[in-house]
């Protein structure tokens, strides 16, 4: 565990809430493109079905590839901005855990961020850290009660929204698979019914995400504004 020296004089508080917009927007950005997904992949599944009984056009079968494509790759930017955005602002809340002078955390703000790149530990390291990102930053917590956060239960959000990460990175790679390499009509039609899948999870993972941005940004403004 690390912990704050005692004694020492806490560093000045450098509120995230900026870095928390941003990183809510953004997510909001992945929802609409979701919806958008969503829209699109109902189309090629349509396509799809009227490929079985009436044929497959070439210019069509583009058109819907290109379609698909187009979305794909907005998504994919989006998500890379995302996670960039989301990382930083996880960094500086983290750091401001040192403000509040909590003691026994247990991640450091390097390590908070860190964890999502260990292609092991990421499996349930961020959960953690976000999780103790919430109980530290509660503003209920009265200045010198160093380790009383520990003792706060995780919020119900936080799991929701790890387990819907975890299944939509679970889905998102089926669906790679099956896509690259379906060759029929019925593997092509399976592979976009797991693509919907994905999107779908990926919107409501985002949704919970906002909330526990939202919910933690509050927190530690609150707290800051205490004093603590």
């Amino acid at each position: 565990m690390t912990d704050f020296p005692l004694g020492a004089s806490a560093p000045p508080y450098q509120s995230a809430h900026g870095r928390a917009l941003w990183a809510m927007r953004l997510l909001w950005a992945v929802i609409a493109l979701g919806v958008l997904a969503l829209l699109s992949g109902s189309l090629e599944l349509g396509f799809l079905a009227r490929a079985a009984t009436e044929g497959l056009s070439p210019e069509d079968a583009a058109a819907n590839d290109t379609r698909q494509g187009l979305v794909g790759m907005l998504q994919l930017i989006t998500l890379v901005a995302t996670a960039i955005v989301f990382l930083r602002w996880q960094h500086r809340a983290h750091q401001n855990l040192r403000t509040f002078q909590a003691g026994s955390l247990e991640f450091t703000p390097g390590w908070a961020v860190g964890y999502w790149f260990d292609p092991i530990m990421n499996l349930f390291r961020p959960y953690q850290a976000i999780n103790e990102l919430w109980k530290a930053s509660a503003p209920e917590i009265e200045p010198g009660n160093r380790t009383a956060w520990r003792s706060l239960a995780p919020p119900s959000i936080t799991g929701l929204w790890w387990a819907l990460f975890i299944g939509s990175g679970f889905l998102g790679r089926a669906s790679f698979r099956l896509s690259t390499r379906a060759t029929t009509l019925p593997q092509l039609t399976t592979a976009s019914w797991v693509t919907l899948a994905s999107d779908a999870v990926d919107i409501v993972a985002a949704v919970c995400a906002i909330l526990v941005v939202r919910e933690i940004d509050q927190r530690q403004e609150a707290k800051a504004a205490r004093g603590a």
